[in-house]
């Protein structure tokens, strides 16, 4: 419990270096295209821009994982559900959610802010929905707030990561 505690406030720390050197970046007028880190950096990019647009901004999450569990003490798990907690997220779209990763919890949280999903099953096994498709609904929900986008290497198949998968997109499309 004390180094889950301790792990927590490192992540903490984490987000502040990261919203401070964004801060910075923002504030001499370029447009970061940020490469490496974890997922859980997406709250500290998501404050830093909201603050310097002064609006919530909205996001497209490229991910097997929705990141949107428990307000329970900062981890990978849950950036986009604090930055949505603290009013810096407006609108949240995930594109390949895998339906067999998140419990009903994040579905449910998902759903009770209006937040969307293409699941990773509806575009590639069942075939209900192109990735075009997934892509341009996703789009297409939001309005002119600024737009960040983040692509988990997670959902690349064969990628070496922490969640390994076999059944993902591939490097072509992940590009699209």
């Amino acid at each position: 419990p004390q180094q889950l505690t301790q792990l927590r406030a490192l992540c903490q720390q984490l987000d502040e270096r990261v919203e401070s050197v964004l801060n910075l970046i923002f504030k001499a007028g370029l447009e970061p295209i940020i490469i490496g880190g974890g997922h859980n950096n997406c709250l500290g990019i998501i404050r830093a821009l909201s603050k310097h647009k002064n609006t919530p901004i909205n996001a497209i999450n490229f991910d097997p994982h929705a990141d949107f569990r428990e307000c329970e003490g900062r981890h990978s798990g849950n950036g986009f559900r604090y930055a949505y907690n603290e009013k810096h997220l407006n609108n949240y779209h995930v594109i390949g959610l895998h339906e067999l990763k998140n419990n009903q919890a994040i579905i449910t949280a998902m759903n009770e802010a209006n937040f969307k999903f293409n699941s990773y099953q509806a575009i590639q096994v069942k075939r209900e929905i192109t990735l075009t498709q997934a892509i341009n609904n996703a789009l297409n929900c939001f309005d002119e707030a600024p737009l960040g986008v983040e692509v988990d290497l997670d959902s690349i198949t064969g990628m070496p990561v922490s969640a390994y998968t076999c059944c993902g997109f591939s490097v072509s499309e992940t590009e699209h």
